[in-house]
């Protein structure tokens, strides 16, 4: 049987992007490390002393993935709203953006639509600055998301739609994939099953490439449930 690699609860890119060796970045690491292993209460305790500790932006990211993946969507949420601030004052649109759109996916999860509605708007604002299709793409696709949120099927099919013709400039698997999982659920909410199979056909190959298993598992299953 072929094994299958665990996903890990930091991204490996999110570690990377910790160049720095002040105090603050050196506590990241060693949380990411914790969190990594399963030790969770560890790593809580150290990314809580990484963020006193004049917490640069990546700092600040790494520490939003962890409470926001492991449920604490509150912390994220006033993580998110640190980064914007420090984004902003340093002039960064690409991080600017990122942190408003990672606002606007912890309102989502809070059931605040309208301040998601309103974080994403700022987000794709400041990615179409930066000429990056990766960040419009991710921006577009929260905006979508808001869509779905409101039960506008119409609306997110055509902001995905969008999002995909920008992921498919990035040459990255997983979020062309993202965009493809996420156009087969709209079109099954819309009562396209055809199409909705297709698009969940396009994501299987790239979510294996890019190891996302738990998400190939649920296409998966999509995809055999309307047949």
């Amino acid at each position: 049987m072929a094994s299958i690699t665990l996903e890990l609860l930091i991204d490996p890119s999110t570690i990377a992007a910790l160049t720095g060796e002040s105090p603050a970045d050196t506590l990241a690491r060693a949380a990411a490390q914790h969190a990594n292993a399963g030790d969770i209460a560890a790593a809580t305790n150290l990314l809580a002393q990484a963020c006193d500790n004049a917490a640069s932006v990546p700092v600040l990211f790494l520490a939003f993935q962890f409470h926001f993946r492991t449920g604490n969507i509150a912390l994220a949420r006033d993580l998110a709203q640190r980064r914007i601030t420090l984004a902003a004052s340093q002039g960064d649109n690409k991080q600017h953006a990122r942190a408003w759109s990672n606002l606007g996916l912890a309102y989502l999860h809070l059931h605040d639509t309208a301040g998601a509605l309103a974080a994403a708007q700022q987000a794709i604002a400041l990615s179409q600055l930066t000429d990056d299709p990766l960040s419009l793409s991710r921006d577009l696709g929260l905006l979508a998301q808001v869509h779905e949120a409101n039960n506008n099927w119409t609306a997110a099919r055509d902001t995905y739609l969008q999002a995909l013709q920008l992921a498919e400039r990035t040459n990255d698997p997983a979020h062309i994939a993202t965009k493809l999982a996420n156009l087969g659920d709209v079109y099954k909410q819309l009562g396209d099953a055809t199409t909705a199979a297709a698009y969940w056909r396009r994501a299987l190959p790239l979510l294996a490439q890019a190891g996302k298993h738990r998400w190939h598992a649920e296409c998966k299953a999509k995809l055999h449930a309307v047949h």
